[in-house]
């Protein structure tokens, strides 16, 4: 009988992601035996601790990175998820690993051009501009979505969200 299975499996980041999506701003509350027999209490939302848990996911891929610099694997998750915290603060990403989708079709998420170049793109991440780009179309036609063109600039993307926080 269908519907009785998860078609998806039950990550963490996912339950991370929903509690900062539908529940940001409630409380995380702890006490802590430091500041005396009476201890202190500790207090940050659920958005704080999505940002402190992306930011732990980039330094542990950094660290695997240079601890085993010929790793491939290790180098496109550091790349990609210094990429992903760009993305999260409304800032263009370095190496070009991160795709969005919206109404309109899918898109490459702004780059800075300037930040790194193709050599480092293709040694941190294992592809060039270019070839994220085209990698685009490839995401989009496997999902049945098309692809955005002209693809919005990070200013388009500040102000839909600067717009979507005033609704």
């Amino acid at each position: 009988m269908h519907g009785l299975m998860m078609d998806q499996p039950l990550l963490i980041s996912d339950l991370i992601r929903h509690a900062e999506r539908h529940h940001g701003a409630t409380q995380i509350v702890s006490k802590t035996i430091e500041g005396g027999p009476r201890g202190s209490v500790h207090r940050y939302t659920y958005a704080d601790a999505a940002r402190r848990a992306r930011r732990l996911a980039n330094a542990l891929a950094t660290l695997a990175s240079q601890l085993e610099p010929g790793n491939k694997h290790y180098r496109w998750l550091a790349g990609a998820s210094w990429d992903r915290l760009l993305m999260r603060q409304l800032q263009p990403q370095w190496y070009g690993t991160q795709f969005k989708g919206d109404a309109r079709g899918m898109y490459l998420y702004p780059v800075a051009t300037d930040a790194v170049t193709d050599d480092e793109r293709l040694r941190m991440v294992g592809h060039t501009l270019a070839e994220s780009r085209g990698h685009v179309a490839t995401a989009a036609a496997e999902t049945g979505m098309p692809v955005r063109d002209p693809a919005p600039t990070i200013e388009d993307l500040r102000r839909e969200a600067e717009q979507a926080e005033d609704r």
